[in-house]
């Protein structure tokens, strides 16, 4: 019997469930629960439908195969529907059924994400000369800004959707960008490096969990970037006690500023995609 509560809390189906709870759907063998699916539209990512779907390991293979084409057919009806014509679902690796056999049905690798944490006390006090002519700048200080903000809220977009090709992020709109990005991060810390009106590079910090100061978008030239994230961690270190940071496999500059730390090993969570015009 396939029960959703024994998943744990950070695999994608609960995650999802409670997100997209009007495209719930369990499925049945023989009277008895063996699969779960959801589904919706993410705003964002408008172009192709989102799922998490599970299925018992405790089924057969044919049988396993049996569930996994009837959710596959109805996921697709469902992306129909909605006029999108790709499928994609994410979760933690090692993948669950319903994934691993997905990957034998068109659904391809498009990113690897990792989350990872250390502790400041391993990251020593960073050298920093700031360049004449330059400025470290933090979002407070832009703020009032109006030519800044419209400028730095179009380079970030355009960053972003050149990381996520594969997930077309939605067409630029500066309200609806703007209330993704310009909420919930660090608004007091370091942000960008600029020359004059020319921005440099930015990197966002959040602080999501306790004591804990994380990096996610980040954009710019890497020899400017290398310097505003040594002021950041300078910054950081006195504030908080753990450094963490969400890195996809698809932005080279938070590859490479992954690359430079010695980060706990951590879960590796991975993006598939399904077109349906194949």
């Amino acid at each position: 019997m396939f029960d959703l509560t024994k998943l744990p809390a950070e695999r994608q189906l609960p995650t999802q469930w409670q997100y997209h709870n009007e495209q719930q759907r369990y499925y049945y063998l023989a009277g008895k629960k063996v699969a779960a699916s959801t589904c919706g539209l993410n705003p964002y990512h408008p172009y192709a439908l989102e799922f998490a779907a599970g299925i018992t390991p405790e089924l057969n293979e044919a049988k396993q195969e049996e569930i996994f084409a009837q959710i596959l057919t109805e996921l697709e009806q469902a992306a129909t529907k909605q006029g999108v014509s790709a499928l994609l679902t994410k979760d933690y690796a090692p993948q669950l059924v319903f994934n691993n056999l997905a990957q034998k049905h068109g659904f391809k690798l498009i990113r690897k994400t990792i989350e990872p944490e250390m502790p400041f006390a391993l990251i020593p006090q960073q050298q920093v000369v700031v360049p004449d002519g330059c400025r470290i700048a933090t979002f407070d200080e832009i703020a009032d800004d109006s030519a800044m903000l419209k400028k730095f809220s179009r380079l970030n977009y355009e960053v972003y959707r050149q990381n996520h090709l594969a997930n077309p992020v939605m067409p630029y709109s500066a309200a609806k960008w703007d209330a993704i990005t310009f909420t919930d991060f660090l608004k007091d810390a370091p942000l960008l490096i600029l020359r004059n009106a020319k921005i440099l590079a930015y990197n966002f910090l959040f602080a999501d969990k306790k004591e804990t100061l994380s990096v996610v978008w980040m954009g710019g030239k890497p020899e400017y970037l290398d310097l505003l994230q040594k002021v950041q961690l300078n910054w950081g270190r006195t504030r908080f006690s753990k450094f963490a940071g969400e890195f996809d496999s698809t932005d080279k500059l938070a590859a490479r500023f992954y690359r430079l730390l010695p980060f706990d090993l951590c879960p590796v969570y991975e993006t598939f995609k399904k077109e349906l015009t194949d």
